[in-house]
């Protein structure tokens, strides 16, 4: 931070203070449309809606990585993370994303088969939606 003033390094920390407190989830959204329509995709869809717990979208970030041949749900989990992401509300997560999650203390809750931004955030809210276990599978013998 040595080309930035004493005044612009404090309103950088403030910012990073406040962005650190602020409970920040993902929403796997179809367009950059409204009514916002959940995408069914996790790595591979059009849109993050990055909201805080009063329901303001503080951010929508189109997918960098949805076109890519291989690894999008692990670069997607990462970049929602580089943007302060505390829980993510998405269809199905693979092994490698799910992994991506659970070591850096994200939450994942399971969309289901609600369609829109409007209709999950009451669930969101009300504390309804499905958490997914993100501990890993219990690996050893089995006694058969």
């Amino acid at each position: 931070m040595e080309n930035y003033t004493p005044r612009e390094v404090s309103a950088i920390m403030v910012k990073k203070a406040v962005n650190s407190m602020t409970m920040k989830i993902a929403f796997c959204i179809k367009d950059n449309t409204q009514p916002a329509m959940l995408d069914d995709r996790f790595g591979r869809c059009n849109y993050f809606f990055i909201a805080d717990s009063s329901g303001e979208i503080l951010e929508k970030i189109k997918n960098p990585y949805k076109e890519d041949s291989q690894g999008a749900g692990i670069a997607s989990a990462k970049l929602l993370d580089d943007h302060g992401v505390k829980s993510i509300v998405a269809p199905h997560l693979g092994p490698k994303a799910l992994e991506i999650c659970r070591a850096v203390g994200m939450e994942l809750f399971d969309q289901g088969e609600v369609s829109s931004l409007e209709e999950i955030w009451p669930l969101w809210k009300e504390k309804q939606l499905k958490k997914v276990d993100l501990q890993p599978p219990k690996s050893g013998l089995r006694r058969g």
